[in-house]
């Protein structure tokens, strides 16, 4: 589905196990990444990627699940000519995206990760773990456009 009024963009596998969205409003986006298996807990393992289509910067990420439970998940970045992402190229470093006997989580602090995302870049979802949760959302939040000179992000709106 592409909406080109409010720039909505949604992409979904025909097994419906795994979907992702791309929201922009403006240069800030909110990518998606679902995740379910709709009888039991989730296995852990690689789970799919997807291309990232501009050039971006995360900035932080949000977790909802379909019921209170655990799960971390670690997210990995390569170039379309190392393809496929391995956990050699984690972003997330020990600041993986967590729900520990929850069923939301977030955070806005990833100064651990490697945040930029070059247009053409693939990223792969790995749950490390989990217990109790059969649907995932994860939601990569961030700012479209180059990182900024000297570091910092101070060149990205608040």
């Amino acid at each position: 589905m592409t909406n080109l009024l409010n720039k909505t963009i949604l992409r979904t596998q025909q097994e419906g196990v795994t979907s992702f969205g791309i929201d922009l409003n403006g240069i800030t986006f909110n990518l998606q990444y679902y995740l379910a298996n709709n009888v039991t807990t989730i296995s852990a393992g690689a789970k799919g990627w997807l291309r990232i289509p501009f050039d971006c910067v995360i900035t932080g990420w949000e977790l909802t699940a379909d019921t209170s439970g655990s799960i971390v998940i670690d997210i990995w970045k390569d170039t379309y000519d190392n393809f496929p992402p391995t956990v050699a190229d984690s972003i997330t470093a020990s600041a993986k995206p967590t729900l520990s006997s929850a069923q939301k989580a977030s955070s806005d602090s990833i100064i651990t990760w490697e945040p930029v995302l070059n247009a053409g870049d693939y990223l792969r979802f790995n749950v490390d773990s989990c217990s109790g949760i059969s649907k995932i959302n994860l939601v990569l939040k961030g700012y479209r456009g180059e990182y900024p000179s000297g570091g910092g992000t101070s060149g990205f709106p608040t």
